[in-house]
């Protein structure tokens, strides 16, 4: 089948569904009733792409196939929101049909993510199999669907990369042999690594994943994947995973739309009315209705809660036009101000109200209030009906929630089991419900629900194992064939099954039988009808009961078969096989699928009986709760067990982002009290499909993404009457300044008096600005991003963010960078990980994973941190509702607004900040946008192409930034190092100083300086904030990898006129490891938030420094890098600062062309030329002009001291690589030490594990039952111990190949740039060492495979099941020894190459008993009697060849390789003597153990080589471990000394004569 472009369409047709059309339905879902259409798109749905859906248009004017009303409407939101939720997989299905039909359908590794053509991401899992089904009591049929692993994800990396979790969904696509596709979508429900697939032939390579059917009904699907399962040669399969697509995400809300009726909802004729019935000219209401409730008896409401005075008013005199008294009252005795005082009234009388919150006005804190008055007012009767909390997302509900809890409102109840706040654990619905004693007759009647949905999971599983089975066995189960056999065989059948009304005892008696059971023996098999009666019991049976059912059993198969005319019992092993063999053919199994089929859509609706009962348990516990809270999604899962809790009032929380058709399945039809609290002059609800939503079009006929709050509040249907909407109008977030954005959108918007305190922002001269700069975007089309990105803007962010850190005032969480694209964001976080912890948004953090732009284990344990704790970077669309002190925000478009023209966004993003609020983008871009143009006259004069830096404390102290490194060049304020007097300590909330009179000495191993300090005794209030959260955020592992100081230290020590001169500075740090890094950052301005008391001394991480000092520092480190840049001539000048001399920034003079660079710490400024041929003589081929010509044949390290002073200088980069050459020993010393460690650890783990297999094989003999029933539980017991070995194997094989192999490839590309005094990378014998423990283990779990099966072979099983396992474990050693013997032949030639002698030899005979194994597996496999003949063919000259090769060895190397003697000696006779299956156990010595216990202790610091170059130490071993001299045996002797047995012979010859 030829699968053309997918057409891209710009428009919907609106002539109606199916056959409605004028051209006739479009696909086979295009229907007419939504209550009929399937949710999930079919396979011909997928493949319609010709023509557009059907989706109509929203308003009352447009056509539609159905008249006005409420069923229009949700007609409409159905079709409109299927096709949001769904467009999305046809596009990715349809695509990867394209991919597989093509002529290259393999995927390599990097092909697993994949795109669409309008971009769409998916990843394609290549060579799917079906291999099993199985049920679940709760999901019914589960099928493992096995495949491809790529290599990023094997082993345990699949579960830590968010692939193929719980709950979202995937897709199996087949392609036939006539090339049509078919699709069958799945919920995850379990993802199996390539682990788990081992024992399924996986080799590592393929891994699985357990799924559900999607639609658990869908008779098509099953059938499809039953044949399939038979039969996979039908077609070739691909596993399609859709990244984020959470299936319950829209399933709930669609299926709840589709069943809902016009009188299921509330306020019907006022959120779907007919216009015939309306009055289009008709004045909008000035108030109205009371909510129902109220109008039924005396009905008050209580204000006690918000005045603490007992107020209490009719409903009536809160209403528009009687409520000035009560408005009075609520100002003078509640904390409200008048905006809420008056929404506040709004909301309890108006039966539909709707509460506008522009940001920062208080709009949880005045719904907590709302719900206080409303729990207050409830009568005092068990009437009471409970509140609907309805919130979009599972944080903002937990948020409101806490409001509650913190107000007294505890009798709470949550439901959805997403909340990551613990303390809402005790309220969630289930913690609740057990607590709860239902009805006897409610609690019976879910029992009896249970029980028949485990009477069909039994069955299910049955046949679902019976298919199974008999595609991987060929052998027919019970289920299968009962009812052929009762049908045709009735004698037969009467003697197999039994008379207990149980499928699995009549199962256990066929399985049984059919492996060759003697019925006089049934009577003994306890272990395994409790196995078959009572598989997932948490207890076990009693003894008397198994007694019972056995005798039972036996009695029944007794009776039944004694006077049959066959008795079947009585038929030999083969015959049964036979009669198996022959009723299987004659069993239809098309019509067992079909049964199965049947199964499962009863077990779908057993399960929706239980959920049914078990809701009446619940809503008897919810029915006691004054409230109740969930998101949107929960309400639509939950929507028949909250229609029985009668509902009256129901608060929406954020309403304005909680679309329409969401919102539909909360209103009950029992609420009569609706209240709508959000914004929609923020956010809109989101809306994947473009055209469906309301900013994308000039004419927004769908508006998916319109709230009801928006539909109401401003109608864009002419048809339809605005409700009258409350507005918060008094703002408590945003400086006045900053809120004069906000005004634009809401002119009234008042500031609350405590704004103006917000202090202004630390570092920098204007509280708002707008940095304009020209510098272009970079597109998708020119990048691999997928999103636009500007890296100039980035980069001005990131010198921003630093410079606020460096500067103390801020923790990392009070700052948070904005930014509308998601390329931006990836940017963001890679250059600002590199200086702090970054949280991002999980919703950015996984559409940065699904673009490709984030690593799927990047930073996992710090994003798995409180955002509370870390710098926050966020999209727009992810951060409404959140505030912080400095807000960054970042435009990115320099070529047009792209989507930033919408005033939604414009408004969040720019509403923000609460102290600063700094803008980096392209004025003239975003100009041609009203929006944008008015907030550019609000910045004024604060906007510009140069930012200006000021110290807070000291405004004459002022710095312009331009560009992203001017933010680097900032000093720290003069006034500040020359007036601060500062003792030993800081307290870190009050600055203040304590503990003087210590001393201290603070050091820096990245600038190699050391200080001593005297301190003074005065005490003095530090300015500021002295806490730098730069240094809080460095991870401790980061600290300790740069704790080892270099051998050569010079002090820099302050002299006593400096220490008298100027004060000095206490730096607190969190640790003392911390003080190592101060060369990263200022140290004149660090501390840490420490404290301890004033009378007990100092801590170590207290460091004391003389600020005259540190000012040297500082312009070491922030004014010269010792980079080569453009000068003046360097002269002997003062600084302005007056500390030190010939400053690189503070030279006066005139250009020069010459470069120059000024050495730290002794500032002597020298020309680049000059500096080259002093540092890199002997390094590099140096010209006369100083240009780097090429490597010296024989690199050394020079020193790197200033050739005037000859001061140690440190920092610079362009030295770099040389100062570190020197430590380059040191540090290959620490990773042998590692390594051998390593080597070690698996070397122990292969001995202690043979001990306990030794140990545990009398338990393996007591454990085996030879009796058919316990096939599957011997299995299970050998491949237990089996598993013991394999972890063994796969550790060593992954320290080879990730640790030792690396490190050897490291060492090897290093060597020729470091000069022969360094280690050869194949003189390294690591990878060597553990390709021996690799060989040793296999050939340990081979012996100990010929062991079990040995001991299997030896049982009497009249199944013969075991003689079959004892053949498999035979045939499965075959594979390992060949790999053995060959990778024996490499090593053997790697040794002899790099010259190891004893790893040779051991290697030689590895070879042997790898030989000798695998003629031992492959003759036993086949035949025992072949055994002997094999022997014979295998104790060949190759063998003797690799023992004489040893031999060899262990004579002329004795030290190292004489131990193997022994070994070769018993090697040698024991292949000379009678055949047997042991073999030798002294194949390794207790010498080799030593030696690798002995590289586990090597000692740093006394690294050598021998003259071979291998590397060792001289602490730990008195000799090379691996080599020594040659010596020459006898028969070498006696050739090199044959001139004196010439003589001999001549003078024989001449006394002859």
């Amino acid at each position: 089948m030829d699968l053309k472009p997918r057409p891209h369409h710009i428009h919907f047709e609106s002539d109606g569904p199916g056959h409605l059309s004028q051209k006739g339905a479009r696909h086979d879902n295009d229907l007419v009733h939504v209550q009929n259409i399937q949710i999930l798109p079919t396979t011909n749905e997928i493949l319609a792409v010709d023509r557009p859906p059907y989706i109509p248009k929203k308003n009352l004017s447009h056509p539609h196939h159905l008249g006005h009303g409420p069923a229009r409407l949700l007609d409409t939101l159905f079709r409109q929101l299927r096709y949001d939720s769904t467009e999305g997989l046809r596009d990715c299905c349809y695509t990867a049909a394209q991919y597989m039909a093509s002529d290259e359908p393999t995927l390599t590794d990097n092909q697993t993510r994949q795109e669409t053509a309008s971009g769409r991401r998916f990843y394609l899992y290549n060579r799917a199999k079906i291999e099993r089904t199985f049920a679940d009591e709760r999901k019914g049929l589960i099928t493992q669907i096995s495949f491809d692993c790529p290599k990023s994800l094997r082993k345990e990396k699949m579960t830590k990369s968010g692939r193929l979790e719980e709950g979202m969904l995937c897709a199996l696509v087949s392609l036939k042999a006539d090339g049509t596709p078919h699709f069958v979508f799945f919920e995850i429900f379990l993802r199996q690594t390539t682990f788990a697939m081992d024992s399924q032939g996986g080799n590592g390579l393929r891994a699985a994943v357990q799924v559900s059917f999607a639609m658990k009904d869908n008779r098509e699907d099953l059938l499809y994947i039953l044949r399939h399962l038979q039969d996979p040669d039908l077609a070739q399969f691909a596993l399609i995973e859709f990244p984020g697509a959470l299936y319950a995400g829209f399933y709930w809300h669609l299926k709840k739309l589709q069943h809902l009726r016009g009188t299921d909802i509330a306020f019907s004729s006022t959120i779907a009315p007919y216009p015939s019935l309306m009055s289009k000219k008709r004045d909008v209401p000035k108030h109205l209705l009371l909510p129902c409730y109220m109008l039924r008896g005396q009905y008050e409401v209580d204000l006690t809660p918000i005045t603490n005075l007992d107020i209490k008013v009719p409903p009536q005199a809160m209403q528009k036009g009687s409520r000035e008294g009560t408005l009075q009252r609520l100002r003078d005795n509640s904390s409200l101000d008048d905006g809420q005082a008056v929404a506040l009234c709004d909301a309890l009388t108006n039966e539909i109200a709707f509460v506008q919150g522009p940001p920062g006005t208080g709009k949880t804190y005045l719904g907590v209030a709302i719900l206080r008055t409303l729990l207050a007012s409830r009568p005092r009767n068990n009437h009471a009906k409970p509140i609907l909390v309805v919130c979009l997302t599972n944080h903002a509900l937990d948020s409101f929630l806490e409001g509650l809890v913190k107000a007294g409102i505890d009798r709470i109840a949550r439901l959805g089991g997403n909340s990551r706040a613990d303390w809402t654990k005790k309220y969630l619905l289930n913690t609740l419900a057990r607590k709860t004693r239902p009805d006897e007759a409610d609690s019976t009647e879910r029992k009896f629900a249970e029980l028949s949905r485990k009477e069909l999971f039994n069955d299910i599983n049955g046949l679902a194992s019976a298919l199974t089975d008999q595609k991987k066995t060929g052998e027919p189960s019970w289920y299968a064939l009962k009812d052929y056999l009762e049908e045709h065989l009735p004698t037969m059948y009467a003697q197999l099954m039994t008379d207990i009304d149980s499928a699995q005892a009549q199962s256990f008696a066929f399985q049984y039988w059919a492996g060759g059971g003697d019925l006089k023996n049934l009577e003994e098999l306890h272990d395994e009808l409790r196995n078959a009666l009572y598989p997932q019991a948490d207890g076990s049976p009693d003894a008397n009961e198994l007694d019972a059912a056995l005798t039972k059993i036996h009695w029944h198969a007794e009776q039944k078969s004694k006077d049959a005319q066959t008795n079947v019992w009585r038929l030999p092993l083969k015959q049964r096989k036979d009669l198996l063999r022959e009723w299987s053919a004659e069993v239809d199994y098309d019509e067992l699928a079909q049964k199965l089929i049947d199964l499962q859509v009863d077990h779908y609706k057993a399960d929706n009986r239980v959920s049914q009962a078990r809701q009446k348990i619940e809503a008897q516990c919810l029915a006691k709760r004054d409230v109740i809270g969930m998101t949107t999604t929960a309400c639509a899962r939950n929507w028949s067990l909250l229609r029985q809790l009668d509902i009256e009032t129901v608060l929406c929380e954020e309403a304005g982002e909680v679309m329409e058709a969401h919102t539909l399945c909360s209103l009950f039809p029992s609420v009569e009290h609706a209240i709508f609290i959000g914004d929609p002059l923020q956010l809109r609800p989101q809306v994947e499909e473009r055209l469906l939503q309301t900013e994308m079009n000039d004419r927004p006929d769908y508006r998916l993404d319109e709230s009801l709050f928006e539909k109401f509040m401003a109608p864009r249907d002419p048809d339809l009457n605005p409700i009258p909407t409350s507005r918060l109008n008094i703002q408590r977030r945003m400086h006045p300044d900053i809120a004069g954005i906000t005004r634009l959108t809401y002119p009234d918007l008042l500031d609350h008096s405590l704004t103006q305190a917000h202090p202004p922002t630390d570092g920098l001269e204007e509280r708002m600005f707008w940095f304009d700069h020209g510098w272009p975007e970079t597109s998708p089309e020119d990048s691999s991003t997928k999103s636009y990105y500007n890296e100039f803007e980035a980069d001005m962010i990131f010198g921003m963010v630093k410079y606020l850190l460096r500067g103390g005032a801020y923790e990392l969480r009070d700052i948070v960078i904005l930014t509308p694209y998601k390329g931006q964001l990836a940017l963001l976080k890679k250059k600002l990980s590199t200086v702090c912890s970054v949280w991002l948004h999980p919703k950015d953090r996984q559409t940065l994973i699904d673009d490709g732009l984030l690593e799927e284990t990047s930073d996992q344990e710090r994003e798995q941190l409180a955002p509370s704790d870390l710098l926050r970077l966020s999209t727009v669309d992810n951060f409404q509702g959140e505030e912080a002190k400095i807000i960054g925000l970042s435009t990115v478009r320099s070529s047009g607004p792209g989507f930033l023209r919408t005033a939604n966004r414009i408004n969040v993003m720019c509403s923000r900040a609460r102290d600063g609020f700094y803008v980096f983008g392209n004025a003239e871009a975003l100009y041609h946008v009203p929006m944008w143009a008015a907030i550019l006259e609000v910045f004024g004069s604060r906007r510009g192409k140069t930012l200006m830096t000021r110290c807070t404390r000291h405004p004459y102290h002022r710095w312009a930034v331009t560009e992203p490194g001017d933010f680097d060049k900032v000093e720290d304020c003069p006034a500040l190092a020359r007036n601060v007097t500062i003792r030993a300590a800081i307290d870190a909330r009050t600055c203040v100083v304590k503990n003087a009179g210590k001393a201290a000495t603070w050091s820096s191993v990245k600038s190699g300086l050391s200080v001593a300090i005297t301190l003074t005794s005065s005490a003095q209030v530090l300015p500021g904030n002295a806490c730098n959260p730069l240094m809080r955020s460095k991870p401790l592992a980061d600290i300790r990898s740069k704790s080892s100081a270099p051998k050569r230290m010079n002090h820099f020590s302050a002299t006593s006129n400096a220490a008298d001169n100027f004060p000095v500075v206490t730096i607190v740090l969190e640790t003392a490891l911390n003080a190592l890094l101060l060369g990263d950052i200022c140290p004149a301005r660090l501390c840490a938030a420490a404290c301890w008391p004033v009378d007990t001394p100092a801590p170590l991480n207290v460091i004391q420094v003389s600020l005259n000092a540190l000012h040297v520092l500082n312009h070491v480190r922030d004014h010269a890098r010792m980079e080569p840049v453009k000068m003046s001539a360097a002269k002997n000048v003062t600084l302005v600062c007056g500390r030190i001399k010939n400053c690189l920034q503070c030279l006066n003079g005139e250009e020069t062309k010459q470069t120059y660079i000024c050495l730290q710490p002794c500032g002597h400024v020298i020309n680049a030329q000059d500096l080259d041929a002093h540092f890199l003589a002997g390094i590099y081929e140096i010209s006369s002009e100083g240009v780097i010509e090429g490597l010296q044949a024989e690199p050394i390290v020079t020193n790197t001291k200033c050739p005037t002073c000859s001061k140690m200088i440190f920092g610079g980069r362009r030295y770099a690589v040389v100062d570190q050459l020197e430590h380059a020993l040191d540090n290959e010393d620490r990773l042998i030490l590692k390594m051998g460690r390593k080597l070690n650890m698996c070397a122990s783990a292969i001995h202690h594990t043979e001990q306990n297999l030794q140990l545990q094989f009398e338990d393996l003999k007591n454990s085996i039952r030879p009796n058919p029933l316990a096939a599957n539980r011997n299995r299970n017991v050998i491949q237990e111990r089996s598993q013991q070995l394999r972890e063994v194997i796969g550790q060593i094989i992954d320290m080879q190949e990730n640790m030792a192999l690396p490190f050897q490839i490291s060492v090897s590309t290093l060597h020729p740039l470091l000069g022969s005094q360094y280690i050869k990378g194949n003189t390294i014998p690591f990878v060597l060492r553990f390709g021996l423990l690799l060989a040793r283990a296999r050939i340990s779990w081979i012996q100990d495979n010929l062991q079990v099966a040995d001991f299997l072979s030896s049982l009497k099983d009249s199944s013969e099941e075991l003689p079959r396992m004892a053949v498999l474990l035979r045939e499965d050693s075959i594979k390992p020894c060949v790999e053995g013997t060959g990778m024996c032949l490499d090593a053997i030639a790697s040794s002899k190459d790099c010259q190891f002698p004893a790893m040779e030899a051991e290697f030689h005979i590895l070879f042997v008993l790898f030989r000798y194994l695998e003629t031992v597996c492959t003759a036993l496999s086949k035949d025992v009697s072949a055994l002997s003949e094999a022997f014979d063919s295998i104790v060949n000259e190759e063998m003797f060849e690799h023992i004489e090769a040893a031999t060899y060895l262990c004579k002329h190397y004795p030290r190292t390789t004489g131990r193997f003697m022994p070994a070769v000696d018993e090697l040698s006779s024991f292949l000379k003597g009678p055949r047997t299956t042991k073999l030798p156990t002294s194949f390794h010595t207790k010498k080799t153990r030593e030696t690798e216990q002995l590289w586990g202790e090597h000692k740093v610091g006394y690294l050598t080589a021998c003259l071979a170059g291998h590397p060792y130490s001289q602490e730990t071993f008195k000799n090379c471990p691996e080599c020594e001299e040659y010596v020459l045996d006898v028969e070498q002797q006696t050739k090199a000394s044959q001139k004196f047995l010439f003589e001999q012979d001549f003078l024989a010859k001449m006394r002859m004569k």
